[in-house]
């Protein structure tokens, strides 16, 4: 793990996360491999800080990890905040990503001038563009699924949870077999992992909904 402070944000970087991008290359050789890791990385930590640095516009103390899933940023101390903080606190790291792709695309007439640049160019706008978007789906743990819960929390005196957990599994279970429906299982398959990568990110999202929505251990009925 690489750990180190950015603009005073602890970041910790684990293997997995370069793991995880290299196995969504797509099989691109040499030069273009290493440009979408790069690409991946940068992408992932503006996305990131445009969560931090909201936080941290509220009073919040940011840390950032970025793992096999993604990147997560986290509070290590901070006063209590209302659904608007963090709704804003969590749009702020999609819209980061969609307003870098959207730089990346006005600049790119000038500085795609090679097969190269014009690559990074194009990965750099499907990246921040599509994580953005996805990003945005009402889907926990998904900045959108987040939104989702907060602004149901304050609709509901704070009971917006539950719901939110209901929804997001839902949606979870759509997207899974539109990809298999797709031929999501066929591509895994065949070893193409990122065209089965949202039903497998899905599958890891209905796993987390459906244990939230279980009561505790000690709540349930035992039966045998």
């Amino acid at each position: 793990m690489l750990s180190f402070r950015l603009a005073r944000v602890p970041v910790r970087i684990h293997f997995f996360f370069f793991l995880t991008a290299a196995m969504l290359a797509g099989g691109r050789p040499g030069p273009l491999l290493i440009s979408w890791l790069v690409v991946v990385f940068v992408s992932v930590m503006v996305h990131e800080f445009g969560h931090a640095l909201m936080g941290r516009a509220f009073g919040l103390v940011p840390e950032i990890d970025l793992h096999g899933m993604g990147g997560t940023t986290s509070w290590t101390a901070g006063r209590p905040l209302g659904p608007g903080p963090h709704i804003l606190i969590s749009l702020a790291g999609p819209f980061a990503g969609l307003a870098l792709g959207a730089v990346v695309w006005a600049a790119s007439g000038s500085v795609a001038t090679t097969a190269l640049s014009k690559a990074i160019v194009s990965q750099l706008i499907w990246v921040n563009v599509a994580w953005g978007a996805v990003n945005l789906i009402p889907m926990l743990p998904l900045d959108g699924g987040n939104v989702m819960a907060r602004t149901l929390d304050a609709l509901t005196g704070g009971r917006g949870r539950k719901p939110a957990h209901v929804v997001s599994a839902l949606i979870a279970v759509a997207i899974i077999g539109y990809v298999l429906a797709t031929g999501g299982l066929t591509a895994l398959l065949a070893g193409n992992v990122g065209a089965a990568w949202p039903a497998i990110l899905a599958t890891l999202f209905l796993v987390q909904n459906v244990r939230a929505l279980m009561p505790p251990p000690e709540d349930r009925d035992a039966e045998s």
